[in-house]
C-alpha cells in the first residue's frame, strides 16, 4: 500500500516539473532611431532531466521574433533561421554575436523610449516563459548585433 501511495505522489509531482530554461544576461542591441531589427542575446540552460523545445517566440513590442544562427561556411558568413530550438538535459546555450541569437523584427513602438523588451518562449508542452531583455544601444563597432 505504501508503494502505491508513493508511486501516486511521484506521478503527481512529475506533471508539475517546469519546462522553463534558466536565463541570465538577457539583452538586446539595436541601432538608435532605427526601425530595423534588433538582436537578442542571453545565456540559457536547461536544468531539467528531460529535453525542452521552444515551439514559438513572441513579443508584444515586436511583430516577429526568430531564433537565428550565424556561422562562417567556406569563408562566407551565413545566417539561418532555427525553427524549433531544442535543449538536451543540462545543456547550456549562449546567444551571442557571431552564433546563436534572436532577431526581433518590426518594432511596434520606438525602442528609444523603452527600458526593456519582453519576449515569451512557448514550449512544446504549451508552457510559457516571459523574459525581460535589457536594451543596449548599438553605438560603435564593438557591438556586432548578429
Amino acid at each position: 500500500m505504501r508503494q502505491i501511495i508513493f508511486a501516486l505522489i511521484l506521478i503527481g509531482t512529475m506533471g508539475n516539473s517546469k519546462a522553463h530554461l534558466k536565463v541570465s544576461d538577457a539583452k538586446i542591441y539595436y541601432i538608435p532611431s532605427s526601425s530595423g531589427p534588433a538582436a537578442g542575446y542571453m545565456d540559457l540552460k536547461n536544468e531539467n532531466s528531460f529535453a525542452v523545445s521552444i515551439k514559438n517566440i513572441t513579443s508584444l513590442q515586436f511583430g516577429k521574433v526568430e531564433w537565428h544562427r550565424s556561422e562562417i561556411k567556406n569563408g562566407m558568413a551565413t545566417m539561418s533561421k532555427i525553427e524549433k530550438p531544442k535543449f538536451t538535459p543540462n545543456q547550456k546555450i549562449r546567444l551571442a554575436p557571431g552564433g546563436n541569437h534572436l532577431m526581433l523584427f518590426k518594432p511596434k513602438e520606438s525602442i528609444d523610449r523603452l527600458s526593456n523588451v519582453e519576449i515569451t518562449f512557448e514550449y512544446d508542452d504549451l508552457k510559457k516563459q516571459t523574459i525581460s531583455l535589457e536594451i543596449e544601444n548599438y553605438t560603435n563597432g564593438e557591438n556586432n548585433h548578429h
